[in-house]
């Protein structure tokens, strides 16, 4: 079945032509009246946003192949996080993409993973020399972040002191002009979003957590729609999908360190 991009009011949507037809669903399938609206944000490499406006990366491809394999009418828009985090626990139609898991969330989703891995980072400029061996050596210092983002709330359930913003592109430069001591992003991430501004003097200080992300979709979402999504992906780990995709990115688009 073909992929294809649209607009609709603005949005971007990435269709799965022809999944929309009940004739398409095989027996013991549930068909959707409406498409899933899977949401994500600009967060390379899981999930890239090209000057087309079309998306792609590690979670964006795993959640179109999940979708496909399952015959799940589903369409990708990109918000920035805090907008796309909202629609997702106010919208019953909503899933959102790459989702932290933890406690204080376990109850808002329900969750199909996990679909990536990433590793969350304190970047520092280059010209910054004070050892941070552990998370208690930033106290004191002013840490960059996304809102509604999870290592950033993270951070502030410590007690650190951590100043978000709703896009965290801006974190790169804030940075690197002294705005902020630290910036608080996924280790690959901050490697792809310094690049595309331009920004280089910045370097990793800490890698304090690795962790798995999800899609996280709305409680009221069908459950057989949950359930067909989940044996999909299930397949795709068993088949080698998953790690192909993994790959793929990891050949492709990494950037070399920043310098």
């Amino acid at each position: 079945m073909s992929v294809q991009y649209s607009q609709r009011r603005g949005r971007l949507r990435l269709l799965l032509a022809g999944l929309l037809l009940l004739a398409s669903t095989t027996p013991g399938q549930a068909p959707c009246a409406e498409p899933l609206r899977m949401l994500t944000n600009d967060n390379p490499p899981f999930s890239i946003i090209d000057a087309g406006q079309h998306v792609s990366g590690i979670s964006a491809d795993v959640v179109v192949e999940m979708a496909r394999r399952a015959q799940v009418p589903a369409t990708i828009e990109h918000y920035p996080w805090p907008r796309a985090y909202e629609m997702a626990l106010n919208e019953a139609d909503a899933c959102i993409f790459s989702t932290s898991r933890s406690a204080d969330r376990e109850a808002l989703f329900q969750w199909i993973g996990p679909i990536a891995a990433n590793s969350w980072a304190l970047f520092a400029r280059r010209d910054f020399d004070r050892a941070v061996p552990n998370l208690d050596a930033a106290r004191g210092l002013v840490i960059g972040g996304q809102l509604q983002e999870a290592k950033a709330l993270y951070l502030k359930q410590l007690g650190l002191a951590v100043d978000t913003l709703p896009d965290d592109d801006l974190n790169p430069r804030r940075l690197a002009e002294g705005r902020i001591d630290l910036w608080v992003t996924g280790l690959d991430t901050a490697r792809m979003k310094a690049a595309a501004k331009g920004v280089t003097g910045i370097k990793p200080v800490l890698v304090f957590r690795n962790v798995e992300t999800y899609l996280a979709c709305n409680p009221a979402v069908r459950r057989d729609t949950i359930e067909l999504l989940r044996r999909a992906l299930d397949a795709m780990r068993a088949d080698g999908k998953l790690a192909a995709i993994s790959q793929h990115y990891a050949d492709l688009v990494m950037p070399p360190p920043i310098n």
